[in-house]
């Protein structure tokens, strides 16, 4: 369990709650407008702040930490192939079979991202999405990662709503920053943030949930919508009906 003590706003407001707990197996996705603190909330988490950031908020763990951020512009920069850096990863966590454990990672980053990967392809000729695919797959299977922190995945080229079932399987802290309201209502919990302080702390009431599958339908159809638009399809007049047949 994650414990967050209330800090201050950007105007010296004393947050309003006692404590904040983040327990194991959980997602917690964070909003707000642009600038009211989001990546800094996760800053506080990433350092274990001991009370001296500019928030002035406290966090402490509960069980040992090791904490994965993703954040948005994150790429590898080593001029290897996947298979080798994977099991020189694996190798670092003293994983016995690295020839499996590497296999593992790619046919799950592949089941995010639309363009497949191999062992053989080389890490700075990925993509974004690739990337961020490779990375989360990587984490998810690593046993000594318990804390994920991640920023905005909507926007990595992924699909994110598989990101979060596989996450939600493997007993980890999951928190995100997003402003995709279909992934907000998939955690847990929402913590709400406002001119720098944390407003709230809301659990997903049960007319919450009902609407993840109104708004899984429309995000279906604009997913269809975009990989026909990207396959250089034409869009026709019945479109809509065909779409929502399948």
């Amino acid at each position: 369990m994650i414990t967050i003590y209330p800090g201050y706003s950007k105007t010296n407001e004393p947050e309003s709650f006692d404590r904040l707990n983040l327990e194991v197996g959980r997602i917690y996705s964070v909003v707000g407008p642009t600038g009211s603190g989001k990546t800094q909330l996760l800053d506080d988490i990433e350092r274990l702040s001991p009370g001296d950031g500019v928030t002035g908020r406290k966090v402490i763990s509960e069980i040992q930490p090791n904490i994965q951020h993703l954040s948005q512009k994150m790429h590898y920069m080593v001029d290897m192939s996947i298979g080798d850096f994977l099991k020189l990863y694996g190798e670092s966590l003293s994983i016995h079979n690295l020839e499996s454990y590497a296999q593992t990672i790619i046919n799950l980053a592949n089941t995010l991202c639309g363009e497949p990967i191999t062992q053989t392809s080389q890490l700075t000729c990925l993509s974004g999405g690739q990337s961020r695919a490779l990375m989360i797959a990587t984490v998810a299977i690593n046993p000594k990662a318990n804390i994920i922190l991640l920023d905005e995945i909507e926007n990595a080229g992924i699909n994110r709503l598989e990101v979060l079932n596989l996450l939600r399987t493997k007993g980890k802290i999951v928190i995100m920053i997003t402003h995709d309201p279909l992934l907000a209502l998939m955690a847990d919990y929402r913590i709400a943030l406002k001119n720098g302080s944390i407003v709230d702390m809301i659990h997903r009431s049960s007319f919450e949930a009902s609407l993840i599958h109104d708004l899984t339908k429309i995000d279906d159809y604009i997913f269809h919508l975009r990989q026909s638009l990207r396959n250089g399809l034409r869009i026709e007049e019945n479109y809509h009906a065909k779409v929502t047949m399948e």
